[in-house]
């Protein structure tokens, strides 16, 4: 997988825009479209891994370098995850459609209690 954030951007833009295709039938056999969408299913997982190493990679920097990260607290967490669910999530699945949404959705951890 590429190593910067760029080149990770392009390659969840690719993700989306087979799996679009796949639900916009493009694909009619569905032998091709489950090929399709597993494949850009492990484009968007490598991007989500490849995502939190840059993470965790720049925040060390940032430490070591002086900056402070305030860590939410479980209910400000759970509230930031229940807002992104509400609100980015239909609007993901509009781009990427309901099959890898399901499988974002079905990996999702629940919001801390």
């Amino acid at each position: 997988m590429p190593a910067d954030p760029t080149s990770s951007n392009r390659l969840i833009q690719m993700a989306s825009t087979i799996a679009t295709s796949c639900k916009a039938g493009d694909f009619s056999d569905e032998e091709d479209q489950k090929i399709i969408i597993d494949a850009a299913t492990q484009m968007v997982e490598a991007h989500f891994s490849e995502a939190e190493a840059l993470d965790f990679k720049y925040r060390q920097e940032a430490i070591a370098k002086g900056i402070e990260f305030i860590e939410l607290t479980p209910a400000e967490l759970a509230a930031n995850i229940e807002a992104v669910r509400a609100t980015v999530w239909p609007q993901m699945e509009e781009k990427i459609g309901k099959v890898l949404m399901d499988k974002i959705r079905a990996g999702a951890p629940d919001p801390p209690q």
